[in-house]
């Protein structure tokens, strides 16, 4: 049965372009799972994966390049979900990040994107170390919205280079700098 708010949310969906499209979903669906599994690690951590943790945040300080930190991005998203000690929840997130690779380089390309990727998990590391597993959940909602408004504002930025160009107008461009 098709309701009210699924025909809304399919109009929204149809307006959007393929790219906006795509990252609507990813987002999407990390909302709804990524808190929960943030929440499930903050009660269920073990120190070993504690460790790990602090090590993939402490590799991430030194990496210079887009692949080496959306490869560290994807491995402490991993890490939470081992946390919950559930291979079910594992396995939902190894899934998860086949559908979200090209949104999560997007998010590394600028070294803004790369800070607010470090802050966030920094964030959720504390919360899951301390045990709190409501702060844990809300660092995690907070960082997916975060990372979604940085690849919106990154393809915004995009869009108005490549309207210019093809306008041939150099005027008024914003220069975006890492």
């Amino acid at each position: 049965m098709v309701t009210a708010l699924d025909s809304k949310a399919g109009s929204l969906l149809n307006a959007l372009s393929q790219e906006d499209r795509q990252l609507y979903q990813v987002t999407d669906l990390r909302q709804v799972v990524e808190p929960a599994v943030a929440h499930r690690a903050a009660e269920r951590v073990t120190p070993a994966i504690l460790q790990q943790l602090e090590d993939v945040l402490i590799r991430t300080l030194d990496v210079s390049t887009a692949d080496e930190s959306a490869e560290l991005d994807e491995h402490f998203h991993l890490l939470v979900a081992h946390a919950t000690q559930n291979p079910l929840l594992v396995a939902l997130v190894e899934l998860m990040k086949e559908w979200m690779t090209e949104v999560r380089h997007e998010s590394h390309v600028t070294k803004v994107g790369r800070e607010a990727s470090l802050a966030g998990h920094q964030r959720i590391y504390r919360a899951i170390k301390a045990n709190d597993a409501e702060q844990a959940e809300s660092a995690m909602r907070d960082h997916i919205s975060e990372i979604e408004q940085v690849v919106t504002k990154a393809k915004g930025s995009d869009a108005h280079d490549r309207q210019a160009s093809a306008e041939g107008s150099n005027a008024s461009r914003a220069v975006v700098t890492d």
